[in-house]
């Protein structure tokens, strides 16, 4: 038998792992790039400023954060919830891509964030 005929199937194994690490790795990256698209929407910011700055809306905040957010046209990806409680602004959401953690959001204290495998990317 030819060597390259042994080989086949160890090729096969490890293009595939290698393929599903890749697929992976973009799925990750498409993931960043959203929450960073997230961070600079206007409309995002502009809630954000108001929230801040509005005691009244943080109240009307804290009772239903999806019908303010729908009322400034805000729409956040699928797994990212508003939480508005005590004054405070919270955006959080947390994902597992592949053998990846990652976290991002936006906190009253700490601004902006995006982490991955615990590597804070906003420092």
């Amino acid at each position: 038998m030819p060597i390259h005929s042994r080989h086949k199937a160890s090729l096969r194994v490890r293009s595939s792992k290698l393929i599903k690490r890749l697929d992976d790795e973009q799925k990750l990256a498409d993931w960043q790039r959203k929450m960073i698209q997230l961070g600079q929407d206007e409309r995002v910011l502009n809630l954000i400023d108001r929230l801040e700055d509005d005691p009244a809306l943080v109240a009307a905040a804290e009772k239903n954060p999806r019908k303010l957010l729908k009322n400034h046209g805000v729409v956040l990806p699928r797994g990212l919830k508003l939480t508005v409680s005590g004054g405070s602004v919270n955006i959080h959401v947390g994902a597992s891509i592949g053998g990846h953690s990652g976290e991002a959001g936006y906190t009253t204290g700490r601004g902006f964030y995006l982490e991955v495998d615990g590597v804070d990317y906003c420092k």
